[in-house]
């Protein structure tokens, strides 16, 4: 008796058991599909750069962006497509198998590397080149600008946290 109780209370907590795991999986669908909308814009975008007259938007910066980005949208459309086929009604507990994790974290590292480069050649034709930076860079560079101040804005309060933990924990002995 205590053992069915047991397993109740730990499946009613869980998140594929109530209803933030709808809530989860709906923020899931609208991030991602906000984040392929974006990642067009900037496809677009260094599709125009590339193939325009322009001479000062050819920078080394330029490499494989476009590449990358493209592979960023079957990636994400991939991801969506595994978790809908998936036995796994919960994007939480999805995320958490082993192989899935693992591709997230080196595909998070390597979006990371790829966004900096993507910010430091919109950089470039904002600051040399007329002719290559229109509208659609300048949301890129000011799209970069806020998610770039958000990830300092959450290292900035980690850290902080993490001293507060740890001036806690040595004023306490």
């Amino acid at each position: 008796m205590a053992k069915s109780t047991m397993s109740k209370t730990s499946t009613m907590s869980s998140p594929a058991n109530s209803t933030d795991c709808t809530l989860r999986n709906t923020m899931m669908y609208v991030s991602y599909s906000i984040a392929i909308i974006i990642l067009i814009v900037i496809i677009t975008s260094l599709n125009n750069l590339e193939h325009s007259n322009c001479k000062c938007t050819d920078l080394p910066y330029r490499e494989y962006l476009k590449e990358w980005f493209i592979f960023s949208i079957f990636y994400i459309i991939s991801l969506m497509a595994i978790f809908a086929v998936s036995n796994e009604e919960c994007w939480v507990n999805f995320q958490n198998y082993p192989y899935i994790y693992g591709a997230m974290i080196i595909y998070s590292i390597i979006h990371i590397i790829m966004l900096i480069r993507l910010f430091l050649y919109v950089r470039l034709l904002r600051n040399s080149c007329d002719c290559g930076y229109g509208n659609k860079e300048r949301f890129i560079y000011w799209y970069l600008i806020i998610i770039f101040s958000i990830w300092a804005i959450i290292i900035v309060l980690g850290f902080i946290m993490l001293l507060f933990t740890i001036i806690k924990f040595f004023s306490g002995r």
